[in-house]
């Protein structure tokens, strides 16, 4: 008897434990029976929006839903920290800790009780903080926290999780309060003197309440100007610059550190009136900028559109409002002497001119000499002339830095007599070139054909 009973024992099922990212579905409409389905009671002095549910009831909710389908309304949930997913954290990009500092969201999963046992998760997908803020450290959010999240209730193929922005509303982390304190939208610094305001520019307090409003994946179709102080600078930033001259930062109501938690993304903008950025500072924290741009949600995050869709109008950056004086086109260095220079040859404000006019996306049918100063070398220059025996590179009308924005991008040019370059120092920063080519505009950017069409007809450069 002895025997039969160890039998039964063994044979016996265990009581449920949930155990990291253990949401398996169960069909219909009752939540299974689980080692202690009560959920834990709030913690006190902790004000809980009103209609907010525990995570028994949106997991619940969740299982009601198709695989795949997603709640219409958006709820406020309620539950303890129970631990992070680490393996979504290890699959970040480059790393988890550039990511972190990067997007400012993190991965959760949410138990009904204090104690984590019994219940069944809900998972926070990329949570972030209050309205959709970075979190800014990992100290506001710990295991064993009490939090509220607001979003959607999705089931993901059986894991019953956020769909959209997911966002910390309410938690008992003392750090958490102290970093995403009730938002004050009069806190604004005052707009500094000088720097040209449109009356109709929006603070970074309108701009986020609009991209909320759109929902994660909108976009406005309205352009608004959104008015801030640079807090950050992203950590691709310069690279952007250098690369596609667009630069990606992030601007806050005030100067004085006080709304760090309330910020906008300009994402990949480009300078003063759409021309390119020509240099990472021309955007420095503590500048006051104005940008000019469509609003987007994307994830929850609030931002412009990117790839140079929205532009800087103003700052109070010297750099910047050196490289973006209005253009003079009288202004141009001299061509050396003895230089190859045809009738007819264009200028580099000539050449944008005729690239703008065109329209994106357009080419002309003739082909033109465009002259200039080499300002720059693109990142691909070396490598194209390596591989396919093409440079790319900028050229400017003068030679002193003093319209570094006013710039052509030879694109993928060939070298004398329309044969390859040999050798990527055949063009150097300082050369005084003339090209030939048809001009085109690429996305806004005017430059010449690429792949060879157009070539390098003279230079100054010893080694051509």
């Amino acid at each position: 008897m002895a025997l039969v009973s160890l039998m039964m024992i063994s044979c016996e099922e265990p009581p449920y434990i949930a155990t990291p990212g253990n949401n398996d579905l169960v069909q219909g409409d009752t939540i299974p029976e689980f080692a202690d389905p009560t959920p834990s009671p709030d913690p006190d002095g902790i004000e809980i929006p009103e209609g907010a549910i525990n995570v028994n009831e949106a997991v619940k909710i969740g299982q009601k839903l198709a695989y795949g389908q997603t709640t219409e309304e958006t709820y406020y949930i309620k539950g303890w920290v129970r631990n992070f997913d680490e393996a979504a954290r290890s699959k970040s990009k480059p790393d988890w800790e550039t990511s972190f500092a990067q997007y400012g969201n993190d991965y959760v999963h949410l138990s009904a009780r204090q104690d984590g046992l019994g219940m069944k998760d809900f998972y926070c997908y990329r949570v972030l903080g209050r309205g959709g803020a970075k979190l800014p450290s990992h100290d506001v959010l710990q295991i064993g926290d009490f939090i509220v999240v607001k979003c959607k209730i999705q089931n993901y193929d059986g894991t019953i999780e956020n769909n959209g922005q997911c966002s910390i509303e309410v938690s008992n982390n003392e750090a958490y309060n102290n970093a995403f304190r009730p938002i004050d939208s009069t806190n604004v610094t005052p707009d500094p003197a000088g720097v040209e305001v449109p009356e109709s520019a929006i603070t970074v307090y309108k701009a986020r309440e609009i991209s909320e409003s759109l929902g994660s994946g909108n976009t406005t179709q309205e352009k608004y100007y959104i008015k801030g102080w640079v807090s950050r600078i992203d950590s691709k930033h310069a690279d952007g610059v250098n690369q596609y001259g667009n630069g990606t930062f992030y601007i806050t109501p005030t100067n004085d550190g006080t709304t760090e938690s309330v910020t906008f993304e300009a994402f990949q903008v480009y300078g003063k009136d759409g021309k390119k950025l020509t240099s990472p500072d021309q955007v420095e924290v503590g500048d006051f900028v104005v940008i000019y741009g469509q609003i987007t949600n994307y994830n929850g995050t609030a931002e412009t559109t990117g790839k140079g869709t929205a532009y800087i109008y103003s700052s109070s950056n010297e750099k910047f409002n050196e490289a973006f004086q209005p253009a003079d086109p009288t202004k141009i260095t001299p061509d050396p002497e003895g230089a190859d220079v045809p009738e007819g040859t264009l200028t580099v404000y000539e050449a944008l001119h005729i690239g703008d006019s065109i329209g994106s996306g357009k080419t002309t049918t003739d082909e033109y000499y465009i002259k200039g100063w080499v300002s720059k070398l693109h990142s691909n220059h070396a490598s194209g002339v390596t591989s396919f025996g093409n440079g790319t590179f900028f050229i400017t009308p003068t030679n002193d830095g003093t319209t570094a924005s006013i710039s052509f991008e030879a694109y993928q040019v060939y070298g004398k007599n329309k044969q390859k370059l040999t050798s990527a120092d055949q063009v150097a920063v300082g050369d005084f070139v003339v090209l030939r080519g048809k001009i085109t505009n690429y996305n806004g950017t005017v430059e010449t054909v690429g792949k060879g069409a157009a070539y390098i007809y003279y230079s100054t450069n010893e080694k051509w």
